[in-house]
């Protein structure tokens, strides 16, 4: 099977329906995984039972066309095309890391073109073994694993494909498995020739550990590795085993240590203990810093697990021996809170979100995941009650779907279990309904809004569906419309919370879809006044004779901002559609930015404000590719208020930021200065186009790819934010993809900063970041303990980095080892109440990372501390997301004539600040947040007091109103939560500050019941003398 696709979204029912084919189908599958130089673990780098499909080209260059054939030699490659054309050089545009297995010819070396090629190397192998068996020279066709341990045997191996003086990627000499090259090139002549020969391992699979699984040495004296082994060719089915280890993703062939061994005569599943403790602390725990030059840092705590098979104990005999191979990862980080890195169970494509949706004064990691699970995750890495939560089933397995998959017998064995609608994008949180108590959004890839209350409660109205139900499927084959995407139900943008309509005193949510619309939601799922609204262009807007590239799905995550000064914020998109240029390919292309009046069609226009669609101008685009739409269009556009008008911080995809005066519809007249990395991080780095061989000069330009800017005030004084987007360099796009992909040019990556007034490039900023920012943003947070905000990127290889809001250089105690790929934007917040910043980072191999650091928790921490700026996701800096914390000490004292209310004071934002006002709730019975309606609110007049200090109110004694409960109002009239509390009988020592232990319902109250107090009741009495 031929999966020619690089997805998003890991989940165990994908691996399950492999394990599925390949144990009982005898399925060989190959898989890809990105198209571009990474060690990111993707698809066919992550599954286990697949064959990744890594490429190698034609020498250097790709261009093996006419004109390097004599006589017409002119072009500058030929020397590096035909220099010796054994097609043997790993291309810069196919992935690479532990996982690769085979690297097969292509004349592009992409992973697209090399998994088919190496489907059709197992397809000539099994073909070869039927044969084989019909003609009598083996006794049955080949199994899945006997097709690997085939072409494994009898791949020549690579290590050092090009002479010194054309370098290009290499492995280490003595290693017969490199990370560049898997095992080496397959020869299939040999293999079938093995085949008829019957020359066929035995077979070799590992079960566990499971691939780059987390192990910390600290909390596990040994670790078990299990596999299953036979040789069913050999005579009389015998064999020996043994497992192995190693340090690193490549260790020589000499490195390896013997943990178990043994024999058998029948297939069995063998297993062995590593002694984590021989290991040397120094491998474990050494320092993380990255190593531009040879990218192995990525890969810096690999242990290498593997199992070899030999038929009848011959160790001769490649063909003797069957073999199979992981890694995992061996490391300790100081850093991680206890219970953490935390395997959720899938990827999570998804950034984390720290809010306090328990009430506790303690703040939880809200996560989605690819399996269509939402996580809340409490400091100490156990989930809050009522999560996780999930969505709907996937549509195949909706019966109401009419072209369902559930007839298939599979599913109803459970061996495959049946995917859930799968989230991909951020959760918005927020007080939806306005009463104080935190709701979660999310979309999913189905085109549905879910939304839930605190304790994991669907709202009710919810979910509701972003298009219709006849976009779920196409007809057989699917129209032909070339540039144009037919409409989907897909809600892929991240869900925006926005108040839409400023008299019902909520929050709506404004989702973006793939049928040509922006939807609008209030708190109980029905559509706010005038949405949803259409972004198909007007007609005009596209002149005639130019070609229009039309996409149906919006990507970008809307921004909101109020435009035309009415007081009701409006809503900013951007599109993937765009205008092709007059250049090579389409160069010189147009992308599209949108602007709705939050009154949606009820303005009128469509809802289209004047001015609008505004085209921002862009350079290429990748249209066909197997993930046109991050190539296509503009990216999510950042927000920022000025006195003459919002402005906006956007680009086209593959090009430079512009502004755009949203006000006005004006994009500036230039786009931003070029970000420049100097010097170049390794040899191979930034050469100069149409240069062969490459010439480096040492200096990498970057272009803004995917990826989206963040705003914040980083330079002390500032009026207006900063802007800060990473990007990739052009000259190794140019150059090392489409030029001579198999020089070994490394794919650099950077990341830059602007003044957005005037699109001046602050160099201090411009940093090498390790990894491509896949849909990423950057962070903006302090993290280093000054008070200063700092710039934090998340990137698809392994590190989460940092740079100094002061000097531009990288952070001290950065950078951390995520071991593995995230996406959009890490999540910075003081989770504990400690007074320090924590960072969150959610990996596509399903963990969760929860760092603390020593930033300031309050000061540097009110820039961009999610993906699109805040927890609402609105894309607007300055935007108050964060309400008050809840009080968790709240104590009571009583007199026939009044009672005296005592607690720590909490913030404006969180508990940093003062607050704006503190309510104060009276009832006969326990206050909760479902019951709040029922208590009196009392009438006070109080000074809040500065977080962290204490805070008294007094009230008049009311006979048999018993409990009480406080909450904090913000500056942005955000309402603070009602403490959670496990019931009455929870007693709170007077300031202790200990808050009580969780529960299913909000209460803090004082009860005059004998035996039953939530408050400890202590009577003011004269004492006697």
């Amino acid at each position: 099977m031929d999966v020619s696709d690089a997805s998003l979204g890991l989940t165990p029912a994908v691996q399950a329906a492999i394990n599925y084919a390949y144990n009982t189908k005898g399925m060989v599958i190959t898989w890809a995984s990105n198209d571009f130089d990474s060690a990111d673990h993707t698809d066919g780098m992550y599954y286990a039972h697949v064959w990744p499909g890594n490429s190698l080209t034609g020498d250097h260059s790709t261009r093996v066309g006419t004109t390097c054939l004599p006589p017409n030699t002119t072009s500058p490659y030929c020397p590096w095309v035909l220099s010796n054309n054994t097609f043997r050089s790993r291309s810069s545009l196919t992935s690479y890391g532990p996982h690769a297995l085979f690297s097969v010819p292509n004349n592009d070396g992409s992973t697209s073109t090399g998994t088919p090629t190496q489907a059709g190397v197992a397809a000539l192998m099994v073909s070869e073994g039927k044969d084989a068996a019909g003609r009598g020279q083996i006794a049955d066709p080949l199994n899945a694993d006997e097709v690997k341990q085939v072409v494994r045997a009898t791949a020549s191996p690579t290590s050092q494909p090009c002479p010194a003086a054309e370098p290009c990627f290499s492995g280490p000499a003595g290693a017969g498995f490199n990370i560049q090259y898997g095992y080496g090139r397959p020869n299939v002549f040999d293999g079938a020739a093995a085949i008829d020969a019957n020359h066929i391992p035995p077979t070799a699979a590992i079960d566990s550990p499971s691939w780059y699984q987390a192990v910390d040495p600290t909390k596990q004296a040994t670790l078990s590795v299990s596999a299953d082994v036979a040789a069913r060719r050999a005579s009389g089915g015998g064999y020996t085993w043994q497992l192995q280890y190693g340090l690193g993703p490549q260790p020589l062939d000499t490195a390896w240590t013997t943990f178990a061994s043994g024999s058998g005569s029948a297939p069995q599943t063998v297993s062995g203990a590593i002694d984590l403790s021989a290991i040397p602390q120094s491998f474990w725990n050494a320092p993380y810093s990255i190593d531009p030059a040879t990218r192995l840092s990525i890969e810096q705590y690999d242990v290498t697990v593997r199992v070899q098979v030999f038929a009848n104990g011959d160790t001769n005999d490649s063909w003797a021996m069957g073999e199979d191979r992981r890694a995992f990862h061996l490391h300790h980080d100081p850093a991680e809170l206890p219970g953490f890195p935390l395997q959720l169970g899938s990827s999570g494509e998804a950034p984390p979100t720290l809010a306090d949706i328990e009430g506790r004064g303690s703040l939880d990691t809200i996560v989605p995941t690819a399996d269509g699970s939402v996580h809340a995750i409490r400091p100490d890495g156990t989930e809050a009650p009522g999560f996780p939560v999930h969505t709907g089933p996937a549509v195949g397995m909706d019966p109401s779907y009419p072209n369902n998959y559930l007839s298939d017998p599979t599913w109803a064995n459970g061996v495959v279990p049946r995917p859930r609608d799968p989230v991909l994008s951020a959760a918005a949180v927020g007080d939806l309904r306005h009463n104080g108590g935190l709701d979660v959004v999310v979309g999913t890839l189905s085109g549905y809004t879910w939304a839930w209350d605190g304790l994991g409660r669907v709202l009710p109205g919810f979910p509701v569906l972003n298009g219709k139900p006849a976009y779920f499927g196409l007809s057989v084959p699917p129209p032909n419309t070339p540039y144009s995407f037919e409409p989907e139900n897909i809600a892929g943008p991240s869900p925006v919370l926005v108040d839409l309509e400023p008299a019902r005193h909520q929050l709506d949510i404004v989702q973006a879809a793939a049928d040509n619309h922006v939807y609008a939601w209030r708190p109980d799922g029905t559509p706010a006044s005038g949405w949803p609204v259409s972004v198909l262009l007007p007609p005009g807007t596209v002149p005639p004779g130019s070609q229009q590239t039309h996409d149906s799905k919006i990507v970008p995550t809307p921004a909101t901002a109020d435009i035309n000064g009415d007081g009701i914020p409006d809503v900013v998109v951007g599109l993937d559609d765009t205008i092709l240029g007059s250049g090579p390919a389409g160069a010189g292309v147009q992308g599209f930015l949108l602007a709705f009046d939050g009154r949606g069609t009820s303005a009128g226009n469509g809802g289209l404000l004047h001015g609008y669609p505004l085209k921002i101008q862009g350079l290429l685009q990748g249209y066909g590719t197997a993930q046109d739409f991050v190539t296509q269009g503009v990216v999510s556009p950042a927000v920022y208020d000025t006195p003459q008008g919002p402005q906006a911080v956007v680009n086209a995809n593959l090009f430079l930021p512009y502004r755009v005066d949203l006000k006005t519809a004006t994009p500036s007249a230039n786009p931003f200065a070029p970000t420049t990395i100097a010097p170049a991080p390794s040899a191979s780095s930034c050469p100069t186009p149409n240069s062969a061989p490459p010439t480096n000069p040492g200096a990498c330009t970057l272009v803004q790819f995917t990826t989206s800017a963040s705003l914040g005030k980083v330079q002390p004084g500032s009026t207006i934010p900063q802007a800060f987007q990473m990007g990739s360099a052009a000259a190794d796009v140019l150059l090392g993809i489409t030029q001579v992909p198999g020089y070994g040019v490394r794919v650099d990556n950077g990341i830059g900063g602007w003044d957005p007034s005037t699109g001046a490039n602050l160099p201090q900023y411009s940093n090498y970041i390790q990894g491509l920012s896949f849909f990423g943003a950057p962070a903006i947070a302090d993290v280093t303990g000054d008070g200063v905000p700092d710039v934090i990127v998340s990137a698809d290889s392994s590190a989460l980095m940092a740079f100094d809001g002061v000097t531009g250089r990288p952070a001290a105690g950065f950078p951390m080892w995520t071991g593995g790929f995230s996406t959009f934007t890490p999540a910075v917040g003081d989770v504990l109440s400690s007074g320090h910043s924590d960072a969150a980072l959610m990996t596509r191999e399903g963990y969760l990372n929860l760092w603390s650091t020593g930033g300031n928790g309050c000061a540097g921490n009110s820039e961009a501390w999610h993906w699109h700026q805040n927890d609402w996701n609105n894309g607007h800096y300055g935007t108050d997301t964060r309400p008050p914390s809840a009080i968790s000490d709240l104590s009571v004292a009583t007199t026939k004539a009044q009672d005296t209310l005592t607690f720590t004071a909490v913030g404006d934002d969180w508990k940093c600040g003062t607050a704006a006002a503190y309510q104060v709730f009276r009832s006969s019975h326990p206050i909760s947040q479902g019951t709040l309606s029922q208590a009196s609110q009392l009438a006070v007049s109080v000074t809040p007091e500065p977080s962290g200090t204490r805070q008294t109110i007094v009230v008049p004694h009311a006979k048999g109103q018993s409990y009480y409960a406080v909450r904090a109002i913000d500056a942005a009239s955000n309402v603070g939560p009602i403490q959670m509390s496990s019931g009455i009988a929870t007693a709170t020592p007077s300031g202790s500050g200990a808050a009580p232990a969780p529960a299913t319902e909000t209460l803090v109250g004082l009860a005059a019941l004998m035996g039953a107090v939530a408050v400890p009741r202590r009577l003011h009495r004269r004492r006697s003398r």
